[in-house]
């Protein structure tokens, strides 16, 4: 399946996430949200897109590192492999978390940062 890069990014810049990971990726529909507590505050989680077990969940803020790294924990327990996309609809910056965990291997934390005003 080629990937409309122009719309890909439309999609991207407009925080329309589940519409670039079913039209344009592929990916296949996922509609369980989940709230996860951290440190006394509670984070929801949108659904996005599942593909053979992995799915993709939105976080409608950007918190600080710590905090990001202790939503995704507790993400682990219910969905071992997974996405979080954290991004404010009134911000341009987004930040992509994963985890590439490996048997024997210390886990390791992955972020890229898109800013919806670049190309």
């Amino acid at each position: 399946m080629a990937i409309n890069r122009e719309r890909g990014r439309q999609y991207l810049s407009s925080h329309q996430f589940r519409e670039l990971f079913l039209e344009e990726i592929g990916w296949d529909g996922f509609n369980t949200r989940l709230d996860v507590a951290v440190d006394g505050d509670s984070y929801s989680l949108d659904p996005v897109a599942e593909k053979r077990g992995s799915v993709v969940l939105w976080c409608h803020e950007v918190p600080d590192y710590t905090t990001r790294l202790k939503i995704e924990k507790q993400v682990a327990k219910s969905h071992y492999e997974h996405l979080l996309i954290f991004a404010a609809p009134e911000l341009p910056e987004q930040i992509w978390l994963w985890v590439r965990r490996e048997p024997a291997r210390p886990i390791r934390v992955r972020q890229e940062r898109y800013d919806a005003t670049q190309s």
